[in-house]
């Protein structure tokens, strides 16, 4: 288990020579050449390990024996400067009930989330340089507040920890508290097959919707344009149907249709399906993350757990801010936490061949019982996680149900 001295070197070898750092982790190592999306890239390896070409690096002031840190850009060298914010971060895992989380606690007058509550800050290549963009977020926050950036897309990709890192002071970085919620990863990965089916069947809703545009007098508009505004893609359409928008600037693009749309073992072996599958893959990512920060400020818990026991668990969450949970609770009489239900903008979409068969099912449990073989062991033997942090159960995948096709 990687103890303070070991973050405090593992975050100088970081200032000092980020291009050069390899990744660890429990299932094999990350490429050097990875990006913030978890997918590697060679064109990011001779860039400082995918930072777009932001480097950082320490030197020694001459007589101070002080270690200044300068980010190198594009428009020359800079003194660096600390963020200032967030307190709190709500790493992931995506489509795993970050936002309901993050909701519940912005009840509390001490929390404050301003402007999107997904920032996605750490998660931009060119991340240094909204730095101004991303404190203005945080100024109407109170000094009494705690501040959230809520991103379930920092847990995944090997930067965005290295990146938080680099951001703050050593002192610093051991006072903020980081959330992961984990969820029994074939439900997530058929939960965002799902979203991707939703978005783009509304685009395709939309579009039928639509009449197309009536050529105006005297317009050279042609019909073949009409026809190629309106079967615009949603960009997510792209990643879920069996055809691609054309960027030929002649060609007419397919027209939109859900016949076209993939089945659920289609999608999960595309390029975009394997990448998605990797954000199951929760011990690789957990082990890289405690190269960065300590096991005590870094609470996990089941996403199951958050579900059926709201309650208890907003009390520890809190208890682990340093918050009063009594502020939260909203069924006064039963004096509970109750969670929103979920938007209706979100319910599964009503197309038969949209079932997890058991097929894919099969393929990716036993794909994620080798990828996490011993993550709940690793989560609950750590002598030094989070008092307030409940037990990790293993996933339940008995309520997960497939269907034979």
């Amino acid at each position: 288990m990687p103890n303070g001295s070991y973050r405090e070197e593992s975050r100088s070898t970081l200032q000092q020579a980020p291009s050069s750092s390899s990744t660890p982790n429990a299932g094999g190592s990350e490429s050097n050449g990875s990006r913030e999306d978890g997918s590697s890239s060679k064109s990011d390896s001779g860039s400082g390990g995918g930072e777009g070409g932001d480097k950082s690096s320490t030197r020694e002031d001459e007589g101070s024996g002080t270690a200044t840190k300068t980010a190198l850009t594009t428009t020359g060298p800079s003194v660096w400067k600390e963020l200032t914010h967030p307190d709190v971060f709500i790493i992931g895992a995506q489509r795993a009930g970050v936002s309901t989380l993050d909701n519940v606690l912005l009840r509390h007058p001490h929390v404050c989330n301003k402007g999107a509550h997904e920032k996605h800050y750490f998660s931009e290549k060119d991340y240094q340089r909204r730095r101004e963009m991303y404190e203005e977020e945080y100024a109407d926050c109170k000094s009494n507040q705690l501040t959230f950036d809520a991103t379930p897309k920092y847990i995944f990709g090997t930067e965005i920890a290295e990146r938080i890192n680099r951001s703050y002071t050593p002192e610093s970085l051991s006072s903020k508290k980081f959330i992961a919620i984990l969820r029994e990863p074939v439900s997530r990965q058929y939960s965002e097959y799902q979203r991707l089916l939703r978005v783009c069947f509304r685009s395709i809703d939309e579009n039928d919707r639509t009449p197309s545009p009536q050529t105006k007098r005297g317009s050279t508009q042609s019909a073949n344009q009409r026809k190629k505004d309106k079967n615009k893609s949603n960009p997510e359409c792209a990643k879920i149907l069996h055809f691609a928008p054309t960027k030929h600037p002649t060609k007419v693009p397919e027209p939109l249709t859900k016949e076209k749309a993939m089945v659920l073992f289609e999608w999960t072996g595309t390029e975009h399906g394997e990448h998605e599958k990797g954000r199951g893959n929760y011990l690789r990512q957990l082990v890289h993350w405690l190269k960065i920060v300590r096991r005590k400020q870094l609470f996990i818990v089941n996403f199951d757990t958050l579900i059926k026991n709201a309650t208890d668990t907003l009390f520890r969450v809190s208890a682990f801010l340093g918050l009063n949970a009594d502020l939260i609770i909203n069924d006064k009489k039963n004096k509970r936490i109750v969670l929103p239900p979920p938007p209706s903008m979100s319910e599964y979409v009503n197309w038969p061949p949209a079932v997890l068969d058991c097929r894919t099912y099969t393929e990716l449990e036993n794909y994620y019982k080798h990828n996490n073989d011993g993550l709940v062991h690793f989560i609950n033997s750590a002598k030094d996680k989070p008092a307030e942090e409940p037990d990790f159960p293993p996933f339940d995948t008995t309520s997960t149900k497939c269907k034979d096709v």
